[in-house]
């Protein structure tokens, strides 16, 4: 993968925050993110009693496997950051065996808090040690205190050390200002009006998130002190304590879990996957199904164009399309895309169409294109078809020999005949010669 495109959805420096209070970064995509990717899902969430016990785990733990987890963890953080730390894993990506093959940098946050989660166990494991078998008190004491006090540092970056402004967002909503009142960018009004839409709407709402969710993680690091110093004195058996530290754990977990995925996500049992498809698929798809087969019985390609093509999958499940999603990109392909798709006086090339064996193209309104026509309208959009369409395979006129494969792309995203000529990047080992006599057939 290119490096920019490897390294989108880094997680933010200060955004690591979200590990142990959520909702600091404004939770999952809408208004309230404010962090630096595109959008999320959601961050990744480690627990207000699982970051105690962590810092517990570290400073005491004897366990022998403590410093494998901990430096695992660590070292997955700073991979999670991705752009915004390249000189890690800039020279991991340049240098380390398969290291360019992924992307979402912040994904290795899943690695992160599970052995974090490991140290943590580690570290009540010690407490209750210390508690049950009545060690040294103040040796416990002064462990918890210290990581309360940690906790209390993230409570205060939760109320006082966020600034809720998310880059570039004064510039992208100044732009859509400007361009709805038919202004420019940069009279003062828009400036004036962004301020009072960001001071006013944005800023507050992602302030009262995050102090909302710092107060309740310090809530909950609160109750868990309290629940050993009420075992220590005897106030509590240590058994019904530890469960009570249990349920803690899972509320606390649970709770931020659902504001993800909750009740409302549940499918009823007897709903299959081929249903929830095709309960998704327009009309234009279904026109497309039906009437995209050749006379030879294979089926042409469609381009979805009415939705959102290379991150929507659900058309292909009616016709062959030249779209569709994964997050494993296929190089040459991709590079297609990006350099020679959409390239031409119509925004979009019919030589790779023809070339790719598109007949039908979706659109969500009415266009003219040289050589689309349209045939079939609802209120849904429009199905275009391609009437230069080629067959699955034929014979071109011409190869024409070229340095390397970006000039291959550059020609194919200039004015392309592709039932004419052929781009290749290696000589021919044997001259070929234009014969009317041969055939093609597609036999499976």
């Amino acid at each position: 993968l290119s490096q920019d495109y490897a390294f989108a959805w880094s997680q933010g420096v200060g955004e690591l925050l979200t590990l142990v209070i959520p909702n600091s970064y404004g939770g999952a995509s809408g208004d309230a993110y404010w962090g630096p990717k595109s959008f999320t899902s959601g961050p990744h969430y480690m627990g207000a009693l699982t970051l105690l016990f962590f810092v517990i785990g570290l400073l005491k733990s004897r366990h022998r496997h403590k410093w494998i987890f901990f430096g695992s963890g660590f070292a997955t953080m700073l991979f999670s950051l991705g752009e915004n730390f390249t000189a890690l894993n800039g020279t991991m990506f340049n240098y380390f065996p398969l290291f360019d093959k992924f992307r979402a940098p912040e994904m290795w946050l899943m690695v992160t808090v599970f052995c974090y989660g490991v140290v943590a166990v580690m570290g009540f494991e010690w407490i209750m040690d210390q508690i049950i078998k009545k060690k040294k008190s103040k040796e416990w004491k002064k462990s918890i205190l210290i990581a309360g006090g940690v906790g209390l540092i993230f409570i205060f970056l939760g109320f006082q050390m966020l600034s809720f402004d998310k880059p570039g967002e004064r510039q992208l909503v100044a732009q859509q200002i400007a361009q709805q009142n038919e202004v420019p960018v940069d009279d003062p009004r828009v400036a004036q009006t962004v301020d009072r839409y960001v001071n006013s709407e944005l800023i507050p709402e992602r302030r009262d998130m995050a102090r909302s969710d710092s107060l309740r993680f310090g809530i909950f690091i609160a109750m868990g002190i309290g629940i050993f110093f009420l075992i220590s004195t005897a106030k509590i058996p240590a058994s019904i304590g530890m469960g009570i530290i249990c349920l803690l754990l899972t509320v606390d977990m649970i709770q931020v879990d659902n504001r993800y995925l909750s009740d409302r996500s549940l499918v009823d049992g007897d709903v299959t996957r081929e249903q929830v498809i095709e309960n998704q698929l327009t009309g234009l798809d279904r026109f497309i199904a039906d009437n995209n087969s050749h006379e030879d019985g294979w089926n042409y390609r469609g381009l979805p164009l009415a939705g959102s093509p290379f991150n929507d999958a659900i058309p292909a499940y009616a016709y062959p399309s030249v779209g569709g999603y994964s997050g494993a990109k296929l190089g040459y392909y991709k590079d297609l895309i990006d350099e020679a798709f959409f390239s031409g006086p119509a925004g979009i090339n019919t030589g790779v169409m023809d070339m790719l064996n598109v007949k039908y193209v979706t659109v969500r309104g009415a266009v003219n294109i040289p050589g689309l026509e349209t045939v079939h309208q609802t209120q849904e959009g429009v199905v275009l078809e391609n009437q230069t369409v080629l067959p699955k395979a034929w014979f071109v006129d011409s190869v024409e020999v070229l340095e390397n494969q970006p000039e291959v792309l550059q020609q194919v995203a200039q004015d392309f005949d592709a039932q004419a000529t052929a781009f290749i990047t290696q000589e021919l080992s044997t001259p070929i010669q234009p014969d009317a006599e041969s055939s093609v057939r597609v036999t499976n």
